[in-house]
């Protein structure tokens, strides 16, 4: 309707101001802001009637216990974080220093070829960005000492534009396809996506495209982001852990099965009516899926597997 009108607003950033991401104290201005919505729709949209029923809405905020719930408060539970299996049944709740104490539950040796893709101007960081997957640095030990995987590259792929750096992606899958559906999973497209000019969700960029190109044609890839390729530093292990686990490496698993339940499979869903005018039809209805879906059935296949369930 804006764009019909001719009236040009950025309505994604419209939105992150709305909801405060960038400033400072957020949280407590949101709380301000919350309280002026709720005063608001109490005295303008409640009470609401539902029959012989009239609903209205309180001004004064619920308190939240420990322990105990009475007419004006709200009992909390803390779920304890479950224990995870690692390298050699070693257990620990806390996924970060079990990963990095003890290794990934998959201890067999893999070997992984990354493709990198990136602008010319990151081309050195790019190769640097791969080497600090390789060695690790702080706590992240790297690959081969925390996943038992060798991450390998013959070279970096530049292009000097966003549009550039699809065209050559889609090169070098005619050039190969071979690498089309691998089940080997050995294989993987490390491509920087560049953010300048577009938003977290806009579909025409290159996140999106290319990320929509390589999932087509069934190659395993990862995004990396241009301010992680400038300074991996505590983004590297879970870097390595996001390509580790795309190519079927079983970094940890539960030590029992989850009551009633065959597999876990957590995905994230994205509806957006208008598509980009590259896709073809303007108007239809896209859900976008981000995952594996075969790949998450044949990790926990393994995992199950391993623990004889």
């Amino acid at each position: 309707m804006l764009k019909g009108e001719k009236i040009a607003v950025d309505l994604h950033a419209a939105i992150k101001r709305a909801s405060l991401a960038s400033e400072k104290a957020a949280a407590r201005l949101r709380v301000e802001k919350i309280q002026q919505f709720v005063a608001d729709i109490a005295s303008n949209v409640f009470p609401v009637a539902f029959g012989e029923y009239d609903v209205s809405i309180s001004e004064v905020p619920i308190e939240l216990r420990k322990q105990g719930r009475s007419k004006n408060s709200l009992e909390v539970r803390r779920l304890n974080e479950p224990q995870v299996l690692f390298r050699d049944r070693n257990a620990s709740s806390d996924v970060r220093e079990g990963i990095t104490r003890f290794g990934s539950f998959d201890n067999d040796e893999h070997t992984i070829e990354l493709i990198p893709f990136s602008l010319d101007s990151y081309r050195t960081r790019m190769e640097e960005l791969i080497h600090r997957l390789m060695e690790g640095k702080f706590k992240y030990r790297g690959s081969e000492r925390t996943f038992s995987t060798r991450f390998s590259y013959r070279n970096v792929i530049n292009a000097s534009t966003a549009t550039e750096l699809d065209g050559e992606v889609a090169r070098l899958l005619r050039q190969n396809p071979d690498w089309t559906g691998d089940s080997k999973l050995s294989r993987l497209f490390l491509v920087q996506c560049p953010e300048v000019g577009y938003s977290s969700d806009d579909e025409s960029s290159p996140y999106y495209v290319i990320k929509r190109r390589l999932l087509e044609a069934g190659v395993l890839c990862q995004m990396v982001g241009s301010p992680t390729i400038s300074n991996p530093d505590w983004k590297d292990l879970n870097l390595a852990l996001n390509i580790a686990a795309k190519c079927g490496i079983t970094p940890w698993v539960l030590p029992e099965r989850v009551p009633d339940a065959d597999f876990l499979l957590v995905f994230h869903t994205q509806s957006q009516k208008t598509a980009p005018e590259s896709w073809g039809s303007p108007t239809y209805s896209i859900s976008t899926v981000v995952g594996r879906f075969i790949l998450a059935i044949q990790a926990l296949s393994r995992s199950a597997n391993a623990l004889g369930i």
